[in-house]
C-alpha cells in the first residue's frame, strides 16, 4: 500500500472514531436527561414518600423509622388536635390562636404561644407524638402484650364503618369523595393510602388497648385510698355556699383618652370603690344595717382631640342648673355597672390532650361529613323576654339583727337580698338564694374562696366572709361568700338506670287567638300563648311517661323490659335510658327529687315514676336502682391516685428518645 493511500485509510478510520465517539456521547446525554427526568419524577411520587425514612427514633425503649407519608400523618394529626382546641375555646368565648388559612404561610407565619412558625409547631408536635406513641409500642411488645379478640374486633369495625361513611357521604352541594383514597389522600397527604392508613392504624389501636391496661393495672389498698382522701379532703370534698361578686366600674373605654399612668391610676381607683363597697356590703349582712349607697361612676375623662364646641353652654336651655336637691333620696338603687361577672367564675376548660393518635374510627374532627348542631327547642323567637321582678322586702330583712341570730334560712335570704341589691338583673331568684348558690368540688373553686370556705367549715371563722376575686397580686373585683355545707363523700355510689320524658311539641290546633279562632300563624305558638303551650307540651309528655310506666307494670319492672322501652320510645321522645355506673350525688345535672329518692335508702329493684322540675321546666322520669356500687370517696382517691401513676409512667416511658432526621425527610411536604 502506497504511503498516500496510507494516509488516507488512517485520516478515514479517526473520522469514523471520531463520529462513533460523538453518537455515544449524545446517547449518554439522552439516557442522563431520562434517568434524572425519571428520578424526578419519582422523587416528587406518592411511591418516594412511602420508600424511604424520614425520621427515627432512638434513645428511648427500641427504635422506630418512619417513612416522609407515615410522618405527615402525625403532622396533618397535630393540626386537627390544634383546630379542635381552637372550636373548643371558641365555644367558651376564650381566644386561642388558629393557623393562617393558607397552607403556605404555615412556613412563614408565627405561632406566637411557642414563638415560632406554624411548620415548625406542627413537626415539634408530630414529634412528640411519634416518640410517645412508639416507646410505648415498643415496651408493650416488649412485654408480651396482645390486643384482645373482642378488642381488635371494634377497632375492625371502626375501621370499616370510617370507610363506608367516607363512601356515602353526600354534601350539600352533592359533592363526594369519590374514594377512600382520595379522602384520606387529602387528609393526611399525598403519600397516604389505605394500606398505610391501616398499619398506622393498628400501631395506635396496640398503644391505645396497652395504655388502659397499664393504667387499669394500678391497685391501692384500702389504707392508701383512705390516707390520701384525708390529705386531699380540701380539694376533693364539695361545698355548698352562696357566693355574688362585685365587679369594679368598667373603665377600659378610657384607655384610648388617657396616659399609662392615668389610666393605671383610674383602674386603681375603680377597684378601690369595688373594695369599699363589698366591705359596706358585708357589714350590713352582719349587722342587719340599712344597705350602703353604691359607688358612682368614675365620671368619664375629656377627649383632648374632641373639636370644641360653638355651643355657649349657658345659652343653652337644657344647661340651666337644676333644682336644689331634696334631702330625701330615693329607695330605689341605682344603676349597677354593666360589668358585673356571674356568680361562679366560669373555669377554662381543661386541656386532656392524649398523646396517642385517635383509633380508626373517625373524631368530629374525622368525620367526613360536617355535623349538624340541633336544638331541642322549639322554631321561633329566641329572644327572652325578661319577667318582672319583686326586690326584696329590704327593711323586713335588713332589720338591725345581727346575722349570728338568725335561721340558716334567714341568713340565705339576706346574703340573696344584697346580691340582688348589687345585681338585680343577674340576681333574680333571691327568695331562696338559688341564683346565688353553689355546689361545687374544692378542687374547682378558685384558691383564694377555697381557703375561705375551709376555714368556715372548720368553724375558725363566721360562714359570711369577703375577699377578693382573681389572685392577691392582681384583684379582678370581690366577693361575699357564705358556707352552708361540706360534704365528704362518705356514701355509696349507685348503678341506676333513668328513663325521662320532657315537654312535647303539640300541635298549632291547640292554640286559638283572642276571639276564639284556631291560630294558624306561620311561626312558634309558644311565643304567642306561652302558658298554654307549657300547659299542653307538659301534658303530652306526662301522657307518654304515663303509658310507658304502664307498659311496663304490664311485663313485670324488670331491667330487661325498661331496656325494651328505651329502644321502642327512643330519643326522640326521651332522655337518658343508658344503666349509669357509680352515679354519684354530687357533681350531675340530677334534680334535688332525683337524687333524694336514689340515695334515700334504696334496695335493689327498686323503681318509680318521679315528677319533678328543672330551671322551670316539668318533666318526668321512670327510675330504677339496680344495685349498689363502691363508696365515692375511694372512688375519688382511686381516680385520683391512678391518674397520677399513669401520668409518672407516661413520662418515664418517653425519656431519653428523640428523634433524628433521614433522608427521606425532603420528601415531607
Amino acid at each position: 500500500m502506497s504511503e498516500k493511500t496510507t494516509r488516507r485509510y488512517e485520516a478515514e478510520k479517526a473520522e469514523r472514531a471520531r463520529r462513533t465517539k460523538l453518537t455515544r456521547n449524545a446517547i449518554c446525554i439522552v439516557l442522563a436527561v431520562a434517568i434524572i427526568a425519571s428520578a424526578s419524577i419519582y422523587v416528587n411520587s406518592a411511591s418516594a414518600k412511602r420508600a424511604f425514612t424520614a425520621v427515627e427514633m432512638s434513645g428511648g425503649i427500641g427504635t422506630a423509622k418512619l417513612s416522609a407519608a407515615e410522618y405527615e400523618y402525625y403532622y396533618y394529626s397535630a393540626y386537627y388536635s390544634h383546630m379542635e382546641m381552637v372550636n373548643l375555646y371558641g365555644q367558651y368565648g376564650l381566644d386561642i390562636e388558629a393557623p393562617p388559612t393558607s397552607r403556605a404561610q404555615w412556613y412563614t407565619a408565627k405561632y406566637t404561644a411557642e414563638d415560632m412558625t406554624w411548620d415548625a409547631y406542627f413537626r415539634s408536635q408530630a414529634e412528640k407524638s411519634i416518640i410517645s406513641v412508639y416507646s410505648k409500642y415498643n415496651e408493650g411488645k416488649q412485654n408480651g402484650f396482645k390486643v384482645s379478640d373482642e378488642k381488635q374486633k371494634e377497632n375492625d369495625d371502626a375501621f370499616a364503618k370510617l370507610k363506608q361513611d367516607v363512601l356515602d357521604y353526600k354534601g350539600d352541594d352533592g359533592s363526594t369523595w369519590g374514594s377512600f383514597a382520595k379522602y384520606l389522600r387529602s387528609r393526611y397527604g399525598s403519600g397516604m393510602n389505605e394500606s398505610l392508613f391501616r398499619k398506622i392504624s393498628e400501631v395506635t389501636n396496640y398503644v391505645s388497648a396497652y395504655s388502659t391496661d397499664k393504667q387499669d393495672g394500678f391497685t391501692y389498698t384500702p389504707e392508701e385510698l383512705a390516707a390520701y382522701y384525708t390529705e386531699n379532703a380540701d380539694t376533693l370534698d364539695y361545698f355548698v355556699y352562696h357566693r355574688f361578686a362585685v365587679a369594679p366600674q368598667d373603665v377600659s373605654d378610657f384607655e384610648d383618652l388617657l396616659s399609662e399612668e392615668e389610666f393605671a391610676e383610674v383602674k386603681a381607683q375603680a377597684l378601690k370603690n369595688a373594695e369599699d363597697f363589698t366591705k359596706a356590703i358585708n357589714e350590713a349582712i352582719l349587722t342587719g344595717a340599712e344597705l350602703p349607697e353604691k359607688p358612682e361612676d368614675i365620671p368619664e375623662p375629656t377627649d383632648p382631640d374632641a373639636e370644641p364646641s360653638d355651643t355657649d353652654p349657658s345659652e343653652d336651655p337644657s344647661e340651666e342648673p337644676s333644682e336644689e336637691p331634696s334631702d330625701e333620696t330615693s329607695e330605689e338603687p341605682s344603676e349597677e355597672p354593666s360589668e358585673e361577672p356571674s356568680a361562679e367564675p366560669a373555669e377554662e376548660p381543661s386541656e386532656e390532650s392524649s398523646e396517642e393518635p385517635s383509633e380508626a374510627e373517625p373524631t368530629d374532627s374525622e368525620s367526613p361529613e360536617p355535623s349538624d348542631e340541633t336544638t331541642d327547642g322549639e322554631d321561633g323567637d329566641d329572644t327572652d323576654v325578661p319577667e318582672p321582678v319583686t326586690p326584696p322586702d329590704y327593711e323586713t330583712i335588713f332589720d338591725g339583727t345581727a346575722f349570728t341570730e338568725l335561721t340558716t334560712e334567714q341568713q340565705v335570704a339576706r346574703v340573696a337580698a344584697a346580691a340582688f341589691y348589687v345585681n338585680e338583673t343577674t340576681y333574680k331568684e333571691y327568695a331562696d338564694g338559688a341564683a346565688t348558690k353553689n355546689e361545687t368540688q374544692g378542687s374547682s373553686i378558685s384558691e383564694l374562696t377555697r381557703a375561705a370556705l375551709v376555714l368556715a367549715s372548720k368553724g375558725g371563722s363566721e360562714p359570711l366572709s369577703w375577699g377578693i376575686t382573681g389572685t392577691e397580686e392582681t384583684p379582678t373585683g370581690y366577693e361575699i361568700v357564705l358556707f352552708l355545707e361540706r360534704d365528704d363523700n362518705d356514701y355509696n355510689t349507685a348503678d341506676v338506670r333513668f328513663l325521662g320524658f320532657t315537654p312535647q311539641k303539640v300541635d298549632k290546633a291547640y292554640f286559638t287567638d283572642e276571639a276564639g279562632n284556631v291560630d294558624q300563624a306561620g311561626y312558634d305558638d309558644s311565643i304567642l300563648h306561652p302558658e298554654k303551650y307549657e300547659e299542653e307540651s307538659a301534658a303530652k309528655a306526662k301522657a307518654i311517661a304515663d303509658e310507658a310506666f304502664a307498659k311496663w307494670k304490664d311485663a313485670g319492672y324488670t331491667l330487661e323490659a325498661l331496656e325494651a322501652l328505651t329502644e321502642e320510645y327512643g330519643n326522640d321522645t326521651t332522655i337518658g335510658g343508658d344503666l349509669l355506673e357509680k352515679f354519684a350525688r354530687r357533681g350531675s345535672s340530677a334534680t334535688d327529687d332525683l337524687l333524694d329518692w336514689i340515695f334515700g335508702s334504696r334496695k335493689a329493684a327498686d323503681y318509680k315514676l318521679i315528677e319533678t322540675e328543672s330551671n322551670g321546666t316539668k318533666m318526668w322520669y321512670i327510675v330504677y336502682y339496680v344495685a349498689d356500687n363502691d363508696n365515692e370517696r375511694d372512688i375519688l382517691s382511686d381516680n385520683a391516685l391512678r391518674s397520677a401513676d399513669y401520668e409518672a409512667w407516661n413520662t418515664a416511658v418517653v425519656e431519653g428518645a428523640i428523634i433524628t432526621q433521614k433522608w427521606g425527610a425532603r420528601f415531607v411536604s
